[in-house]
């Protein structure tokens, strides 16, 4: 971007950052500190005339538009170089109907946003479970988190949504207005336009719930994950256990000589306050093993919704592969769950299966853009490590244990966890939607957004280009 073509763009929106402004270098960066990139200009959008014009003006001068909510991008889509940033992060407010059952949340509200709106009115919104990820990434590209078992997806809540299109003009996007943007909005990723505000369905909750976390020693880890693995097709949509082995710090309170060793940490929410039925869940994994700590007790929602905020702070490296296990956990995935384990490199870095199911079934595979909802478990590679130190050891380590765990898997990717090498690529994105739906939502990209202006994204080229 020239200085004429900046100067022009200052005038048609309220808050404009550009490479001489103090807050240049806040505002340019993003989450994760692998990507390191440098836009011409970031517009700070505080409504939504704000966004359309950014929008409109990167359409009309063919300049590289980079859509920021809360900039957790792990591929650092949320910002370019020599482009324009549109900074949706003013646009936060949140309003609750508890008549209606809706959340309105603007375009880029953090998660923590919507919970505490949510909580002050004893309700929840389904959403991820770092509560500085911005709130829109992630209800576009799906959303799992504690409580997709009892409520679904992220996506799967919203009811509708207001969006900036490439030209510029504000729509809504709903089940009785544009219905096919709609569904494309709901696990498509930020491919057809820049949004503005998400209309949620929200439910009652209790502002504390029952959570387990215990820890045992890698030698007793095969025999947990196996009765977890037995039990989970039976477990009701109140429960989750997420499982994750890693090297943990003292802080997380394990015995001494757990300290810096690989480990199996179980984290079990009850989604209900129903303390005994928590209790009786997690019975099994404890007789399976006893474990080398553990506690279960209630938990304040918003405290849960925080607990990994510290270890998933701003100002690491991030580097994560992942996928869908086949159907279960089976000897296969233990085995090369177990092996990465022993290499782990340091006390950030994890790997963590995810259980599915419940409430993420009652729809069904064609009602929205978001694939592989049948799957039974998801896992993520996931290593964080300081900007001064050399990538290769972290980003080797991840793509070693993503091999070995990819021999059980499926075709799918959960296209939130793309990583700076492959936020790009087209055989990645095409096997995270399959050549059915990417079709699909081609023809929707050609309807929506025909010159491709919402291309940093996990990129869905319009259907004549495809």
């Amino acid at each position: 971007m020239n200085a004429d073509a900046i100067e022009q763009l200052r005038n048609q929106v309220s808050d404009l950052v550009t490479p001489d402004h103090p807050d240049y270098e806040q505002a340019r960066r993003v989450w994760n500190w692998m990507v390191d990139r440098r836009p011409s200009a970031v517009v700070r959008a505080h409504n939504e005339e704000d966004a359309a014009a950014a929008v409109r003006f990167a359409a009309e001068n063919d300049v590289l538009l980079a859509v920021r909510g809360g900039g957790h991008s792990v591929a650092g889509q949320s910002t370019c170089d020599g482009g324009l940033v549109l900074d949706l992060g003013p646009i936060d407010q949140v309003q609750v109907d508890t008549d209606a059952e809706i959340a309105r949340a603007g375009g880029g509200c953090l998660l923590g946003d919507v919970d505490r709106a949510c909580q002050a009115q004893g309700r929840a919104v389904p959403a991820g479970v770092v509560s500085h990820t911005g709130a829109g990434g992630l209800t576009l590209g799906g959303g799992v988190g504690w409580l997709t078992r009892r409520f679904g997806l992220t996506c799967d809540n919203v009811v509708a949504a207001r969006v900036v299109l490439a030209s510029g003009e504000v729509v809504v996007a709903s089940e009785d207005e544009n219905p096919d943007l709609y569904w494309g909005l709901r696990g498509g990723g930020g491919n057809f336009g820049a949004v503005t505000e998400f209309s949620y369905r929200t439910h009652p909750f209790p502002t504390e719930i029952p959570v387990a976390v215990a820890y045992w020693p890698l030698a007793e880890a095969e025999k947990v994950l196996r009765v977890h693995a037995e039990l989970m097709p039976e477990r009701p949509r109140e429960w989750k256990a997420t499982m994750f082995v890693s090297r943990p710090s003292a802080a997380r309170g394990v015995p001494a000589e757990l300290v810096g060793q690989p480990c199996l940490n179980v984290v079990q929410i009850w989604a209900s306050d129903d303390l005994a039925a928590a209790e009786a869940a997690f019975e099994p994994l404890r007789k399976a093993a006893k474990p080398a700590v553990e506690s279960l007790a209630p938990m304040p929602y918003v405290e849960l919704q925080t607990i990994e905020d510290e270890i998933a702070r701003h100002g690491k490296c991030n580097y994560t592969k992942g996928g869908y296990l086949d159907d279960e956990l089976g000897d296969g995935a233990i085995a090369a769950l177990l092996t990465s384990a022993e290499e782990i490199v340091n006390e950030e870095s994890i790997i963590e299966v995810i259980p599915h199911g419940g409430a993420q079934l009652d729809l069904g595979d064609d009602d929205t853009a978001f694939p592989d909802r049948q799957s039974a478990y998801s896992f993520n590679v996931y290593a964080r490590w300081a900007l001064e130190e050399d990538d290769e050891p972290h980003v080797g380590w991840v793509r070693r244990a993503f091999a070995r765990l990819d021999d059980h898997a499926g075709d799918g990717v959960y296209v939130n966890f793309f990583n700076p090498h492959e936020g790009g690529d087209q055989d990645r994105v095409l096997a995270a939607f399959g050549r059915e739906r990417y079709d699909r939502l081609a023809q929707l990209k050609r309807r929506y957004d025909p010159a491709n202006v919402f291309s940093l994204n996990p990129n869905i080229f319009p259907a004549e280009a495809a």
